[in-house]
């Protein structure tokens, strides 16, 4: 999940209330928050990742293993 704007040109996102308005959000008991995605049926999804660039945002490098060393 990212903020608006960045590298994700499609995403818009609707403000809650009115400038100014206080939000609350809840983090646990019986006001837990929580973030619900819905599935969309019938849509064929591939598996495996798309070719490089071919994603808005996709990182397009070669992997290099590094070797994590104490500092």
């Amino acid at each position: 999940i990212a903020s608006p704007g960045r590298d994700r040109g499609t995403w818009k996102f609707d403000t809650i209330g009115a400038d100014g308005d206080a939000v609350q959000i809840g983090r646990g008991g019986d006001h837990a928050s929580s973030l619900v995605l819905s599935v969309v049926d019938g849509v064929d999804v591939p598996a495996g990742d798309p070719p490089c660039p071919s994603l808005r945002g996709q990182a397009c490098r070669p992997y290099e293993e590094t070797e994590n060393t104490p500092a």
